[in-house]
């Protein structure tokens, strides 16, 4: 959703202070782009802006993931947090479109999911790698249930899948450390992903 400020202009075709500070923002981003020629690395102003916009998406859930996850912290609050915050001016794109950084936090809250890690991360496909899984589960699940947890290749092809039964009980605390393995990847250097279910 765009916030008041925009809505303000497109209905007025008068900019707010705020808006107008963005505008220029946008205007000098703009500028930049064609003086340091960086068409032939990001494409386009927008590109480059998605781009930016999925970093700083991916280090607030990081944030976030790191309270959920600690099963010593009772809480937390964020404080002065919205998807236009004037500290991402002249890197997010902020008339064109929608921010990720809303999809992703939302997605880290929710009340049930399991976090993944990989140590060391980035791993080496020729070494070992320990996988932990940490599940969130606030009052979601109570007695059986079971975790799946894949990893698939640089081509989408499956390398490694286990599953595991647990037992949850929300009332003795949120954060269950549910998986931990060490697991020899193999295969093809690239990017590779956990998936939990």
């Amino acid at each position: 959703d765009m916030p008041a400020s925009v809505k303000e202009f497109e209905a007025t075709g008068k900019p707010s202070v705020e808006g107008a500070i963005w505008r220029r923002c946008l205007e000098n981003l703009e500028a930049g782009f064609q003086k340091y020629d960086l068409a032939p690395v990001f494409g386009s102003v927008a590109e480059f802006c998605r781009h930016t916009d999925e970093i700083h998406a991916d280090a607030q859930a990081e944030m976030l993931q790191a309270l959920r996850t600690n099963p010593f912290n009772s809480g937390y609050a964020v404080s002065c947090f919205h998807d236009l915050g004037i500290w991402y001016c002249g890197i997010t794109n902020i008339f064109r479109d929608p921010k990720p950084v809303s999809r992703r936090l939302a997605k880290v809250n929710a009340p049930l999911f399991p976090f993944i890690e990989a140590e060391p991360a980035p791993a080496r496909t020729d070494e070992q790698v320990k996988v932990r899984c940490i599940l969130v589960n606030e009052d979601v699940l109570k007695g059986p249930a079971t975790l799946t947890l894949t990893i698939t290749g640089p081509g989408r092809e499956e390398v490694f899948s286990e599953t595991r039964r647990l037992t949850l009980d929300p009332g003795k605390g949120y954060a269950v450390p549910a998986f931990e393995k060490s697991v020899k990847l193999g295969g093809a250097s690239g990017h590779y992903v956990t998936h939990g279910v």
